[in-house]
């Protein structure tokens, strides 16, 4: 065979290798529109099972917080009670006391009784003050968690 004739069968065969090219892209492009098609569903599926969990998470953590409150509350409820029942006693003592030793009118008696006072009122201060330092570390805690929830709920819509 010539130059030529190659050349004139290779023109001719040209629409036919260009139509079988085309048929073939068709249905390779179709094959991957339906596999990119099918792992969209699937990460979609993932998405919303990853963000239901999340927010499953959201409010483990706002019950948890709440009973650590609740903890911290009934800690400082029976603390005070405490106080309450020792600056009583100390009180109840004292004056037995006094009374027995004759002191019951005395200025002596009245400062004691000043500092039983005072120092109850200090160290219910105290224990008020460490219930609010442990809300507020409660709180920023949970404020904490929840943020890292958020901010995977954010990228996770990213």
């Amino acid at each position: 065979m010539s130059l030529g004739a190659i050349g004139a069968a290779i023109g001719a065969a040209n629409p036919a290798i260009s139509a079988i090219g085309t048929v073939a892209g068709f249905f390779t492009s179709f094959k991957e529109r339906k596999r990119a098609k099918r792992m969209r569903r699937a990460q979609k599926k993932r998405a919303l099972k990853t963000e239901s969990r999340l927010f499953g998470a959201a409010e483990n953590v706002v019950q948890d917080f709440a009973l650590q409150r609740g903890f911290l509350s009934d800690e400082y409820d029976m603390g005070k009670e405490e106080g309450i029942l020792n600056y009583g006693q100390k009180l109840q003592d004292f004056q037995n006391m006094s009374g027995q030793q004759g002191f019951a009118k005395s200025g002596a008696m009245d400062k004691t009784k000043n500092q039983i006072t005072d120092t109850y009122n200090r160290t219910q201060e105290q224990m008020g003050l460490q219930y609010d330092q442990g809300v507020y570390g409660i709180n920023r805690q949970e404020e904490s968690e929840l943020r890292d929830i958020q901010g995977s709920l954010y990228e996770l819509s990213g």
